[in-house]
């Protein structure tokens, strides 16, 4: 591991195996533990254009220097993606067991007591900010007169559901929507969702879905008890650009 006890270790052979450690325990789990299968296609990408990159530059005194600038750029935009990857859908999971989040060297918030904590009865306000090139900022924040983001004081944190509507193909409905409104509900209408340990995520939309209508819902969630999590906020949306 590096000095900074980064769970993601700095020397080149260590990063390479937690990195094809992660992403074959992913793959073997993809329906279990409710991982996109886009994300787990993304990261199988990543990770199989890293095993050339690493092979090129893992032998001292057989490599160039264009192997290690190489090396070095590709693994910033891989750890910029490993780091977004593991908030969203590994580090407070509940469908992956705590001793197996723990295992990879994470350090789950849901090894607190925030079971304890009470039902949430509120839901967090949206906000969509395109950034361009199918990039979205997604801001949450506790009331509508906030200025800033926050997480609810009674959470882990945040899970969207959010779904790209094909302004030429219509898509499945929702049943119910406001209080009534479930995961499930939103999982049978073709939403996929992800939980951020922060109020703020970046989230990196297919380039070929720009002119897609985003469309997210999102919850305040206790990951040690679902049934405390808050109700699902309206729903926001924009066209992604």
């Amino acid at each position: 591991m590096s000095k900074s006890k980064d769970y993601i270790p700095g020397p080149l052979e260590n990063f390479n195996t937690f990195q094809f450690n992660l992403n074959a325990a992913i793959q073997a789990n993809i329906a279990p533990w409710n991982i996109p299968a886009t994300e787990a296609a993304t990261l199988l990408t990543w990770s199989d254009n890293f095993v050339a990159i690493y092979d090129s530059v893992k032998t001292k005194g057989n490599r160039t220097t264009v192997q290690v600038v190489n090396y070095k750029a590709y693994r910033k935009d891989y750890v910029r993606f490993l780091r977004g990857f593991v908030q969203s859908y590994v580090v407070n999971n509940p469908a992956i067991p705590l001793g197996t989040r723990v295992g990879m060297g994470l350090n789950p918030r849901a090894a607190s007591t925030r079971g304890t904590r009470p039902e949430i009865e509120t839901s967090p306000i949206p906000e969509l900010l395109p950034l361009g090139r199918g990039l979205v900022r997604m801001v949450f924040k506790l009331s509508a007169s906030d200025k800033r983001s926050a997480c609810h004081p009674d959470s882990n944190g945040v899970e969207v559901f959010f779904r790209l509507v094909n302004p030429i193909v219509p898509m499945k409905e929702l049943k119910v929507a406001g209080e009534e409104l479930s995961a499930k509900d939103l999982v049978d209408a073709g939403f996929e969702n992800m939980i951020s340990t922060r109020a703020q995520l970046r989230k990196q939309f297919p380039t070929n879905k720009l002119g897609h209508t985003l469309e997210i819902y999102a919850r305040w969630i206790n990951t040690t008890d679902a049934d405390k999590s808050g109700p699902f906020s309206a729903t926001i949306s924009m066209i992604l650009s």
